[in-house]
């Protein structure tokens, strides 16, 4: 389950429990808030972000508060000018309740919007989800279950978005990346065939494999040569590097703060002592760089075997060192996201 201090499940086992807490609540009617704005909190009145709203006598969704679907709590509410339709709120919103024609009653639940943790958004699914149906997150993703812990549903985040959320795509939050108009399906859905039983019945979704970093072996392979005549170099004058000493490896470390203010346009922070990737390439391929020598004092400090090889089996281990060095520092790892998640 999420979280270790679980607050109390809000107890809406079934569509006619939402009904009954719509109609049994007062709305929140405040200098904040007018009576057509419908504001009734699901749970405690001190958090009416987290609400149940009826669409029809057949529709209720339950809204997790501040969401890009929120037509009352959304960021996008504050100056009054960005529209929220009620389908977006249905397509969106955290859970959607709905009841058909023949009375069979379906639990929809959507994940948050964006790659980022969606914390509150979890805490509330959990809350807000009837018995029988659970949330769990496992290994960082998400995932609902109907019934024990090992028949659980993954629970995609969604890239789908409001329409105003393009129409003012500037303002739009960094974390939440790329996204799309179009629905992208990224929800579950159950059936209620019991008190509390439910039964799966939407479209399943791929686990996405986690990202995998290699080594860029054709960018690599483009400076092979002069990498390995850096080796080489820096062989010959690891010896003479005082790497003991604090007082010289910081005064290193500040030249080359130094020279990257002076000579760099990427002003990121690399982290002290560090340069920046595409400056690296020039110390591997330039023999007269000024921080030919700063660079090599930061591989042997960090790697102190080169200085005291006395087998082959210490050569290997510094040829092994060096390449976990020159591809961090070079910048030849590449991640690489799996596609058709």
């Amino acid at each position: 389950m999420y979280g270790n201090n679980r607050r109390t499940r809000l107890s809406l086992n079934s569509f006619a429990d939402v009904e009954a807490k719509y109609n049994n609540t007062k709305p929140v009617v405040s200098k904040n808030h007018t009576r057509s704005q419908d504001v009734r909190p699901v749970g405690e009145r001190r958090r009416k972000w987290e609400r149940v709203k009826k669409i029809s006598d057949d529709c209720y969704i339950l809204l997790a508060g501040y969401g890009l679907e929120d037509d009352v709590f959304g960021w996008h509410n504050r100056t009054g000018k960005r529209v929220v339709s009620v389908a977006e709120q249905v397509a969106f919103a955290a859970i959607c309740w709905q009841r058909d024609a023949q009375g069979v009653e379906t639990i929809k639940i959507r994940n948050g919007i964006g790659d980022h943790a969606h914390n509150s958004h979890y805490r509330f699914l959990e809350d807000a989800l009837p018995r029988g149906l659970g949330f769990y997150i496992q290994n960082g993703k998400q995932f609902v279950s109907n019934g024990c812990e090992r028949d659980k549903y993954y629970l995609p985040k969604t890239r789908c978005v409001p329409n105003h959320v393009l129409q003012h795509r500037s303002n739009l939050h960094p974390r939440i990346g790329g996204v799309q108009l179009d629905d992208d399906g990224a929800f579950l859905t159950f059936t209620r065939v019991g008190t509390c039983a439910f039964k799966f019945s939407g479209n399943l979704h791929t686990i996405p494999k986690p990202p995998r970093k290699v080594v860029d072996a054709e960018l690599k392979g483009s400076y092979k040569q002069s990498i390995a005549e850096y080796l080489k170099w820096i062989s010959a004058v690891a010896p003479m590097l005082r790497v003991d000493d604090w007082s010289y490896l910081r005064d290193m470390q500040t030249e080359i703060n130094d020279h990257v203010k002076l000579h760099s346009n990427d002003q990121r922070y690399i982290g002290w002592g560090k340069v920046p990737y595409a400056m690296m390439l020039e110390v591997v391929t330039e023999a007269d760089h000024p921080l030919r020598l700063h660079m090599a004092l930061d591989f042997v400090s960090d790697y102190g075997t080169i200085q005291h090889i006395k087998s082959k089996e210490d050569a290997k281990r510094v040829r092994d060192q060096y390449n976990r060095w020159i591809n961090k520092r070079c910048g030849f790892i590449k991640t690489i996201r799996e596609t058709g998640e």
